[in-house]
C-alpha cells in the first residue's frame, strides 16, 4: 500500500474504474483523494473509462476494483491503462484473479465468507479498508499540504451545514473541524 501511496502522490492523473458495488468503491476513493489534492477520475461506464484509460500516460495511475476481479469492464479499462504505459494496481478479494495478473501491484481486499449478506456488502466494507488505508498514507505525505486543503474545502460548506433540529450543539462542533491527521505512517 506504501509503493501505490507513493506513486499516486506522484502521478498527474489517477482513474479509478469500478461497475456495480465496486462502482460505489471507485467513488468514496474520488471523494477522499480528491479533497486532498489528487486529481482523480472514477469510471463506472466502460466506454468512458476506456476513453480516458487511453490518454493515460507513464506518468498516471489506474486502480481497478472488482471483488471477484473477474469484472470484464474493470479488467478492459484496466488493461488500456496499463497499455497506454500507466501503473496499474488491482483492489480484489482474489489475488489469482484476471484483474490481478495485469496489474503491476494488487491490494487484496478480501472477506471471509458469509460475514455479511449479500457478499456484495461484505465485500464493500474490505474495499473500503484498503482505501481509507491508501487515503491516510497519501494524506500523511505532505501533511500541511493536506491539512491546508481539508480545511479549505471544510470551510466552504460550513455555510451549508444546520444544526439538527431540537438539539443544541456545542460550539465547538459547529465550527468547522480542522483536520487532524497522524504525520508518521507507523502510526497506523
Amino acid at each position: 500500500a506504501i509503493r501505490v501511496a507513493q506513486r499516486i502522490v506522484k502521478a498527474r492523473q489517477l482513474d479509478v474504474y469500478g461497475v456495480g458495488g465496486s462502482a460505489l468503491t471507485a467513488l468514496e476513493t474520488e471523494a477522499r483523494l480528491y479533497r486532498i489534492g489528487i486529481n482523480v477520475h472514477t469510471w463506472a461506464e466502460v466506454h468512458n473509462g476506456l476513453t480516458s484509460a487511453a490518454i493515460l500516460d507513464n506518468r498516471s495511475v489506474a486502480i481497478g476494483i472488482s471483488n471477484t476481479g473477474r469484472t470484464d469492464e474493470t479488467i478492459q479499462m484496466l488493461s488500456v491503462a496499463k497499455a497506454s504505459g500507466a501503473y496499474t494496481v488491482a483492489i480484489t478479494g482474489n489475488p489469482d484473479s484476471p484483474l490481478a495478473r495485469i496489474a503491476d501491484d494488487v491490494l487484496i481486499a478480501a472477506s471471509p465468507d458469509g460475514y455479511l449478506q449479500p457478499a456484495d456488502l461484505s465485500a464493500r466494507h474490505c474495499q473500503l479498508f484498503v482505501v481509507d488505508l491508501i487515503y491516510l498514507l497519501v494524506a500523511q505525505s505532505n501533511f500541511d499540504r493536506t491539512t491546508r486543503l481539508l480545511a479549505a474545502s471544510g470551510a466552504a460548506v460550513a455555510p451549508r451545514r444546520r444544526p439538527m433540529r431540537g438539539v443544541a450543539m456545542p460550539r465547538s462542533v459547529a465550527r468547522p473541524a480542522t483536520a487532524k491527521l497522524s504525520k508518521e505512517p507507523s502510526e497506523l
